[in-house]
């Protein structure tokens, strides 16, 4: 089952999204480490954007969630932008990953222009099966970490 998010689920999403931080193995955390902060910004989204929650037997086992935003060159596209797909590692392999992002998908149809997905480089998603899904590869990202000491 495929539902949306709700408040209540935030310290789920906060350690499944600090799974995802380690996973992602960046040198500095995607999340504030004040537990307070964290839990404001991940609420702050569950209330304001697309975030979809998938259940096996009522117990969360995966999220996507997304961003809906005019883009900035041209603000009369709306854009839904995945911020986080993920699905806890004991999940995976099963169809938990492709309902949320045929929920997302759903949601970008009815609310947006364009849908835009990103996958990290350790993603075990295939590019294969969004090509499927009719998006096109349109750019790569890359990213350089730095070290800003202040």
């Amino acid at each position: 089952m495929i539902r949306r998010a709700n408040l209540s689920d935030v310290p789920w999403l906060l350690e499944q999204l600090r799974q995802f931080d380690r996973f992602f193995g960046g040198k500095k955390s995607l999340f504030p480490d004040d537990p307070e902060v964290a839990t404001a910004i991940v609420g702050g989204l569950v209330e304001t954007q697309p975030f979809f929650i998938s259940e096996s037997k009522g117990t969360p086992i995966g999220f996507i969630a997304g961003a809906l935003a005019p883009h900035p060159y041209n603000p009369s596209l709306l854009v839904l932008a995945e911020l986080f797909w993920w699905v806890s590692p004991e999940f995976r392999g099963s169809l938990s990953g492709a309902r949320l992002l045929a929920h997302f998908i759903e949601h970008g149809e009815q609310n947006a222009d364009w849908i835009q997905l990103t996958l990290e480089a350790k993603s075990p998603v295939s590019e294969q099966s969004l090509l499927k899904q009719g998006f096109q590869l349109y750019e790569r990202s890359y990213l350089r970490e730095v070290n800003n000491a202040a």
